[in-house]
């Protein structure tokens, strides 16, 4: 939760990455839920976020979403 809060993409994946990837590069579509690895890499399918925690990374975490949803305070 707390890299979620602070803006930073999350994904689960129900494997591990192949050892030979290891500290490889990877390009992450969190939209899908996929990491591919490196430039010819296997592509490894993880569990895409729902649609609240793709807003709060959107946002850049849980605080300016908040911010951005709070009503507008005004002065009679």
């Amino acid at each position: 939760r707390n890299a979620i809060n602070i803006g930073l993409p999350l994904l689960v994946l129900p494997e591990g990455v192949p050892p030979g990837d290891a500290g490889s590069r990877a390009w992450l579509d969190l939209h899908a839920g996929q990491v591919r690895m490196a430039d010819t890499g296997p592509v490894l399918q993880g569990v895409a976020p729902p649609q609240l925690v793709k807003d709060i990374l959107a946002a850049g975490g849980l605080m300016p979403y908040v911010k951005a949803k709070a009503p507008v305070a005004t002065h009679c």
